[in-house]
């Protein structure tokens, strides 16, 4: 009698069963039960991730790569009507990353969190800590690799304590459907582990509160279908540390339609402005883009989309950190235009040749100045 250790047994059960399974799949083919597998689904689906990951860099191809995995996410439901369970097998190659952006990191993990909510998939990177590079160690951070198995709906991702390479430091990534305090005290908790100073400030509180409830409340319209997945009217949230820089970044993402979408024009003369954007926008840079002008609108009027007078000073609430910490600045990137307002300064917009994905609401707050406020304050 020949002897099978225990795992050449459980090799040899798992080629059976998946030889059993191609024969069911054949059969219920043959007898009309199943349709058959077209082409574009078939194999493995592998893409690799650009050596600069960033906005500002190398915009085309940091688009073309978010693309791709949204296009995954797509391909991995759409095959689900033909094979239910069967899995798609896919890699995604982060070899060639040299340089990431803080706001491209948290996109990645918001993409890789969708793969993980919509399709049900598990990722497994098998780097390990002390060869990490200063892009992957960022995203370690953030808890990119973890984004697997279950987890507490709108909880931080669970990471353990690991060595960090380079100048940024990040806490895990959050997310959630909806705004409680719950999910600040386990934010501000987090913070604190990177920036010792940072303290519970109102208007920290509320700005992130705003932004997360404009993504739950408007970012997701039902009377405009999404072109890729959506796991619910979700948002993500982080916060990184730079030393270099001396800042400290906030960040607050969602995946939907984008502000320009979502929030109507209203008013005579800003009807005219979006008329005038759309006929030479193309053609000349005096004029800003109708997105640009929608994003600046949202500011600068303080509207929301809904024109509810309770919710009317939603954007200020938004912008109050600007006001409140000297030399912060507030980033908005939304679909295809991005728009700065810095302490001081007028607020500056750039229209983006793409849509993003979605919207993200950047406050970077100089160290020394957040401190000296909670200085005061104290």
């Amino acid at each position: 009698m020949k002897y099978e250790c225990q795992r050449a047994k459980a090799k040899r059960l798992r080629l059976a069963a998946r030889r059993t399974l191609r024969a069911e799949i054949r059969k219920d083919i043959l007898f009309g039960r199943l349709q058959r597998l077209p082409e574009r689904f078939r194999g493995v689906v592998s893409f690799e991730c650009p050596e600069v990951l960033s906005i500002d860099r190398n915009f085309n191809q940091t688009i073309q790569f978010f693309l791709e995995l949204k296009q995954l996410s797509k391909q991995i439901m759409k095959r689900r009507e033909y094979r239910k369970t069967t899995p798609v097998h896919y890699s995604i190659g982060l070899e060639n990353l040299e340089t990431i952006s803080v706001r491209c990191a948290i996109i990645l993990a918001a993409e890789i969190d969708r793969l993980r909510r919509v399709a049900g998939d598990e990722l497994f990177y098998q780097g390990k800590v002390e060869d990490d590079s200063e892009p992957i160690s960022l995203l370690r951070q953030l808890g990119v690799f973890r984004l697997i198995g279950n987890l507490k709906e709108g909880s931080a991702v669970e990471e353990t304590a690991v060595a960090v390479h380079g100048h940024r430091t990040a806490i895990p990534l959050m997310s959630g459907l909806n705004c409680d305090e719950e999910k600040f005290l386990g934010f501000e908790k987090s913070v604190r582990q990177i920036f010792e100073e940072f303290q519970t400030t109102d208007f920290v509180h509320s700005s992130m509160a705003e932004a997360m409830l404009n993504a739950t409340n408007h970012a997701y319209l039902s009377k405009y279908s999404l072109e890729y997945p959506s796991c619910g009217k979700r948002w993500w949230a982080a916060a990184v540390m730079d030393a270099d820089r001396s800042e400290l970044k906030v960040i607050i993402y969602d995946q939907g339609h984008g502000i320009a979408k979502t929030l109507p024009t209203s008013g005579l003369v800003e009807n005219i402005e979006v008329a005038i954007g759309k006929l030479l926008g193309k053609l000349t840079k005096l004029v800003d883009t109708p997105e640009e002008i929608m994003v600046k609108a949202a500011l600068e009027a303080a509207r929301t989309r809904t024109g509810d007078d309770k919710r009317g000073k939603g954007f200020k609430d938004i912008q109050a950190p600007v006001k409140e910490v000297s030399g912060s600045t507030l980033r908005i990137t939304s679909g295809q235009a991005q728009v700065t307002l810095a302490d001081g300064c007028d607020t500056v917009s750039l229209p983006l040749e793409h849509h993003i994905g979605g919207t993200l609401i950047e406050w970077i707050f100089p160290i020394q100045s957040f401190q000296r406020n909670l200085t005061e304050a104290a």
